[in-house]
């Protein structure tokens, strides 16, 4: 029956013609990564809620990005993982796999986008360690199966009964890799871009979450090859060039770089109307280099006086540090320039269905799963019951076994995050080396002032 029902309610957006908030033409878009509960605690005791009551509850908010699936194809055959941290709670287990199914999500990802929502899966995150594809038919038949599991619904696809979010669809696909690595994503991100045209009822986006240090060495194959991107999530936090490096009285800026980013946009980026977010944390226990909502309208107003036109809004990671961070979202909100009206339209059709329910090289980082604070972009929260500490005296050994999940420590230049009993371990980009801070960790330069807040 919950099949059924979700299927209707996909068909009736559908047929409506209901459009997504993302708007490629402003630069007052709000977007906000939901699904890790970087809070560290169950919902009971203020941890992240179900995606729909973000939806309702937060107006202010034009995108969601649902992280993450975590593996893409560890082997051949082997089909895709995810994990939402405590919402996976309300997943069931499809018989005989270890996949999930999660009609809670589904349910909400239809109620949001009714909402005016534009509901993204982010793939990959820190403890994703595939390193791309090995050749360029693997990394199209991958996005062929990510397409059949999160796409429009394909009752012939001997993949519909493992779709995780059942007949729910989402607007587009969110590429955070943080694997320095990484092989085949333009074949990869091509064949995604192809899919999308076979689907004309709505207009999906393609996304990238860079680090801000340029250029990325995870994802630059996509940033300076012939894809069409539609936006950059930078994330301006656990880096040198993040928003709390930003000197107001400043004309140039030495260490924050939105201007890279603007010339990357106009000059290198395959789409010259890229929009470019600014990355943002959600709370001080999101990350490292949090700033308060006064400070990021400060900068907004630094980009729109230089004229930066690439900047489309803020990214701000994750709700679940923002939302019970009084006022955060919005302020941010109300720094963003005026939204422009939504223009009306009517439309009208008859359709009859039959339907049977069955610029500088520098660093990558990232954010953590609370109270740590990391430096390798959004991780992928594994366990969210318990908040972890790291030992002082723990050194991560790639594959080596580790204490408890999400886990953070150093290893010289290099730092360990532990993932399902294992040590996940990254290496800092040239020149910077890992910096315990408490629980977290994070890459700078040798003698770095620590910031203060």
């Amino acid at each position: 029956m919950m099949n059924f029902i979700l299927y209707v309610c996909a068909f009736l957006a559908a047929f409506k013609g209901v459009q997504a908030g993302f708007d490629p033409k402003s630069h007052s878009n709000l977007a906000v990564y939901w699904g890790q509960n970087s809070f560290g605690k169950p919902e009971e005791e203020g941890g992240q809620k179900r995606l729909g009551f973000y939806c309702e509850h937060l107006p202010e908010v034009d995108v969601f990005m649902i992280a993450f699936v975590t593996s893409i194809m560890r082997s051949p055959g082997e089909l895709p993982n995810v994990n939402f941290a405590n919402a996976g709670n309300n997943c069931t287990q499809i018989p005989g796999t270890e996949r999930m199914k999660c009609p809670q999500i589904a349910e909400d990802i239809i109620k949001c986008q009714n909402l005016g929502k534009t509901i993204l899966i982010s793939l990959g995150g820190a403890t994703y360690d595939e390193g791309g594809f090995p050749d360029p038919p693997t990394a199209r038949a991958a996005a062929l199966i990510l397409w059949q599991l999160f796409g429009p619904v394909n009752h012939s696809s001997h993949l519909v009964d493992y779709r995780p979010f059942l007949n729910a669809v989402i607007d587009g696909f969110d590429l955070d890799f943080e694997n320095q690595q990484m092989r085949n994503l333009v074949p990869f991100a091509s064949e995604l871009r192809r899919l999308f045209l076979t689907d004309p009822s709505k207009t999906y986006l393609l996304t990238v979450a860079p680090q801000c240090p340029y250029p990325d060495r995870a994802n630059n194959e996509l940033l300076i090859g012939p894809v069409h991107i539609d936006a950059v999530f930078v994330q301006f936090y656990n880096n040198y060039c993040g928003v709390n490096h930003f000197s107001p009285l400043a004309h140039e800026q030495p260490d924050f770089n939105f201007d890279t980013w603007e010339l990357w946009a106009k000059t290198i980026s395959n789409n010259s109307d890229v929009k470019v977010f600014m990355g943002v944390l959600g709370s001080k226990g999101a990350g490292n280099g949090f700033v308060p909502a006064s400070f990021i309208g400060t900068i907004i107003n630094y980009i729109l006086e230089h004229g930066w036109t690439s900047f489309g809004g803020v990214m701000v990671w994750d709700v679940s540090q923002a939302f019970p961070n009084p006022r955060f979202i919005s302020e941010v909100r109300s720094s963003l320039p005026p939204r422009p009206p939504t223009p009306t339209t009517t439309t009208t059709s008859t359709t009859t269905t039959t339907s049977t329910s069955t610029p500088p090289a520098t660093t990558t980082t990232s954010t953590p799963t609370p109270p740590a604070t990391t430096t390798t972009s959004k991780e992928s929260t594994i366990t969210t019951t318990t908040t972890s500490t790291a030992s002082s005296t723990t050194w991560p050994v790639p594959g080596g076994p580790c204490p408890t999940d999400g886990v953070h420590a150093c290893a010289g230049n290099s730092f360990g995050v532990c993932n399902h009993g294992s040590w996940v371990v990254r290496a800092c980009p040239p020149g910077l080396i890992c910096i315990q801070a408490g629980p977290g960790v994070y890459c700078d330069r040798p003698g770095a002032a620590q910031p203060v807040y």
